[in-house]
């Protein structure tokens, strides 16, 4: 399991926390899946060195950053309406050029086969 995890005190998840100021506390506790409605507010990071993207909550102050490699999931597969995603959303930590970066991804959903128990099967028609 991964380490924990960066916070500030409104909740917002701290990229880098080597480069945060000196006034704004940080809570490090373990990453545990959320689920919420995010908007796409900040895509300009995503050129050039250390490339990510910022999400807000729809209704609220926290912001997410995301890696552009784990921003590739949310356009494959999921409904993106207007900038926002409706989602379960896990924090993890990738390892970058200057340490370990901070963000969010997208909690994979099971796959077809690894769903619960089919239900009983009801009679067909032509079974009556």
């Amino acid at each position: 399991m991964i380490g924990k995890v960066p916070f500030d005190q409104h909740g917002s998840l701290i990229r880098d926390p080597g480069l945060v100021a000196d006034d704004i506390e940080i809570h490090w506790d373990h990453p545990k899946p959320f689920e919420a409605r995010l908007r796409l507010v900040r895509t300009k990071t995503a050129i050039g060195y250390g490339k990510y993207v910022t999400w807000a909550e729809v209704h609220g102050i926290r912001r997410f950053p995301m890696a552009v490699p784990d921003l590739m999931p949310v356009v494959r597969g999921t409904l993106i309406d207007h900038g926002v995603v409706e989602a379960v959303w896990l924090p993890k930590m990738r390892r970058g050029r200057r340490g370990d970066e901070y963000g969010i991804a997208l909690l994979p959903k099971k796959r077809f086969l690894e769903q619960e128990e089919h239900p009983e099967e009801t009679p067909n028609d032509d079974e009556l």
